[in-house]
């Protein structure tokens, strides 16, 4: 039974960070995504918002996701956002301390009861920030009573699990307690988890310090395992990210491994203790340090590493791919923040073939081809995110980015399903002036808006008086019936296109997530 019990312990632990991330995440992700983007201006302050967020929020998961996402959308470049990744590594070694000072030292396991009641029912009867608080609060008191039920379960199996059952402290024993560290991460999800677990362990004696020291070291590793795992098959920021992250954490372990007995002298002579009789914050000092240690080490290194990283994962040679992966959909916000870059990029491109056939020049029909793949591909991205109904100004994003799709699908039609109308276009004088205005726009490479809506008024104004003058050339027979009808429909087609380009602009203001974003004004109709 005690065995069962500490099994249920370590689950009731592992519930408890699920709960409490979860909450934290949710009453704070946006500040925690603000936060890293306003102050990773180098790799420095990169590692210091990282290591700060994750250790509110207690999920280097999220920060890293953000990282991946802020790299997507070009807000930083790959070096700054390594800073964020190392600082992550450093901000989940809180929990430890957490545990050591609140689990061990002042056993507040079953006092932290009432904290899981009163969290409970915030989280059922209170809503928004409020409930996720409540939330946060009942997921805290659950890592306490799992340690608590840990810490008892292991009693009484002092002759069963003890240091002999581990393999011995040499350089083979640590790396196969590296290794050791590295499975149960993977098993367990969570390197938080096994370092409570070994911190019980060692609380029970179950465990030497050095034993101990080095299966957390493997968790380390363990962690980019994962991280590594999940970004196969995405996007080459994020493949980029997780093998970083792999071989930062790769450094970190042989760092570790090299303090390790250092470690153990200094904090002897600091203690003036057996390492044993203070083994617990021994384990969390540790496990700081080292993560410290490499952040020191790497961080003047980051440009390089940076080098190193993308000659490991090339961007490849389609330049046309976007920087949109499944693993950003656990943060809309950040997948939001990604995913525009890349309509704006769509709406460059298949405005150059605009600017084509307004000059006369046929559209590069494999690229069309190749265009309307990459729209599903952002439409398909976007049908995924699932926002919360609360989040307005996500939704309001999210409204106009799909208001954008839609216009840019209806752009590439003109350009790909009637190409003769653009044509057409090119050769009718009395639409010189406005073929000018256009031309001007889509050549333009900061897209002037103001040109634009000037254009969108003027063919709103003229429209009905050209369609006259081209039925009186009809009429007179300065024009047959063909040609007249011909540029009839290339008018028509002209219109059409103003219009949506003008929409596209509008809905990309109210996309922005910028701070100063423009306020979500309702465009005229579609």
């Amino acid at each position: 039974m005690g065995v069962l019990q500490a099994l249920g312990g370590l689950g009731v632990f592992i519930l408890g960070m699920v709960i409490m991330v979860d909450g934290l995440h949710s009453g704070a992700g946006d500040g925690q995504q603000r936060l890293l983007a306003r102050f990773t201006r180098s790799p420095l302050t990169g590692a210091l918002t990282g290591a700060a967020s994750t250790a509110v929020l207690q999920s280097s998961s999220a920060t890293t996701i953000a990282a991946v996402g802020f790299v997507s959308a070009g807000l930083l470049s790959f070096p700054q956002a390594l800073g964020i990744i190392y600082g992550a590594n450093l901000g989940t070694t809180v929990t430890g301390w957490l545990v050591v000072f609140l689990g061990f030292k002042l056993k507040l396991g079953v006092l932290l009861l009432p904290l899981i009641f009163l969290g409970t029912i915030l989280r059922v009867f209170a809503n928004g920030r409020t409930a996720d608080l409540g939330y946060a609060l009942a997921g805290f008191g659950l890592i306490f009573l799992g340690i608590s039920l840990m810490q008892q379960g292991l009693q009484g199996f002092d002759d069963l699990i003890t240091p002999q059952t581990f393999p011995d402290d040499t350089l083979i024993g640590r790396l196969q307690l590296v290794l050791l560290g590295i499975l149960i991460t993977l098993i367990t999800q969570s390197s938080s988890a096994g370092v409570a677990a070994m911190l019980t362990l060692l609380f029970a004696g179950s465990i030497n310090f050095a034993q101990a020291a080095a299966v957390v070291i493997g968790m380390d590793l363990g962690t980019s395992v994962k991280a590594l795992i999940a970004t196969l098959g995405g996007h080459v920021e994020a493949r980029r990210t997780g093998v970083s992250h792999l071989v930062f954490n790769a450094v970190t372990v042989l760092i570790a491994l090299m303090m390790l007995d250092p470690f153990i002298y200094f904090w002897q002579l600091l203690s003036a203790a057996d390492v044993e009789d203070t083994a617990e914050f021994a384990l969390v000092a540790f496990h700081s340090s080292f993560n410290l240690a490499a952040v020191i080490l790497l961080l003047p290194l980051a440009n390089q590493f940076a080098r190193l990283i993308e000659h490991l994962v090339p961007e490849g040679k389609d330049k046309l791919s976007l920087s949109l992966d499944p693993f950003l959909l656990n943060e809309p916000s950040i997948a939001l923040r990604a995913v525009l870059p890349q309509i704006k990029r769509l709406r460059d491109q298949i405005s150059c073939q605009l600017g084509l056939l307004v000059k006369g020049i046929p559209a590069d029909r494999e690229l069309l081809s190749r265009l309307q793949h990459l729209l599903d591909q952002v439409h398909n991205f976007l049908n995924a995110l699932k926002l919360k109904p609360d989040k307005t100004q996500h939704w309001d994003a999210l409204t106009a980015m799909m208001h954008c799709m839609d216009h840019l699908q209806r752009l590439h039609e003109r350009c790909d399903e009637e190409p003769q109308r653009g044509m057409a276009v090119s050769k009718m004088r009395m639409l010189h002036t406005q073929l000018h205005a256009l031309r001007h726009y889509l050549q333009n490479e900061g897209m002037d808006s103001e040109v634009l809506t000037s254009l969108h008024e003027r063919l709103s104004r003229q429209r009905t008086r050209i369609r006259q003058e081209i039925i009186a050339q009809m009429v007179s027979g300065k024009l047959d019936v063909e040609e007249g009808t011909e540029q009839l429909e290339a008018l028509r087609w002209l219109v059409r296109v103003v219009k949506h380009l003008a929409r596209i602009d509008g809905y990309l203001a109210i996309a922005s997530l910028n701070e100063k974003r423009l306020p979500a004004t309702p465009l005229a109709s579609d």
